[in-house]
């Protein structure tokens, strides 16, 4: 099966919490039991104090944010690192970080000293189109993307209205896992047109 696991964090690229744990370390597991797994995630600031080798790609394009507006991007690429200690770790699991310096390249993943930033609901809706978009330009089959926590939440609608427009695509299967019910990414009705 090919899996692609978005999140926006993943150790020891990008940490807040268990997420990153979790994200870190599940795709390489997975990946061991013989399935193809990837990690999609915003190429926020802390990738480059990873000490990972991060790569370019020449994978690049617009995401549509509104009718007037398009949004350029590119890809990075990186590997979950392997656990010198551990001799099951053997599996390779691509990273790959949508790199758009407006939205991710900030000190903190989520906000400041001040409280979430202004535009989280923007940036997290980018991700996320930016996200579906990647998936058809990596060049692979997905059989499943496992989308985590409300950040990529959006990702199976999306993945919907682009099936339903293109009837001969056949669908593929989403799931989305709930890792902190306490953080629901609510935003006014102002953040709807963005969707």
């Amino acid at each position: 099966m090919n899996i692609v696991y978005l999140t926006t964090e993943a150790v020891p690229f990008a940490k807040t919490g268990g997420l990153a744990d979790v994200c870190g370390t599940l795709p390489k597991v997975v990946a061991a039991q013989g399935h193809r797994c990837a990690v999609i995630m915003p190429a926020f600031s802390s990738i480059e104090r990873s000490l990972q080798p991060i790569e370019t790609t020449d994978i690049s394009f617009a995401v549509p944010m509104s009718d007037q507006k398009l949004i350029g991007c590119r890809l990075l690429k990186s590997q979950l690192p392997k656990d010198p200690n551990d001799p099951e770790d053997s599996a390779d699991v691509p990273v790959y970080f949508i790199d758009q310096p407006q939205y991710f390249r900030r000190p903190s993943l989520y906000g400041d000293a001040n409280g979430d930033y202004h535009d989280n609901a923007e940036r997290f809706i980018f991700y996320c189109r930016a996200a579906v978009i990647a998936m058809t330009r990596l060049g692979y089959p997905v059989d499943l993307v496992h989308c985590n926590d409300w950040q990529s939440a959006l990702v199976p609608a999306l993945m919907k209205a682009e099936s339903d427009k293109a009837s001969k695509t056949q669908p593929i299967a989403t799931m989305l896992s709930i890792h902190n019910m306490a953080y629901q990414g609510n935003f006014g009705f102002d953040a709807f047109p963005w969707t």
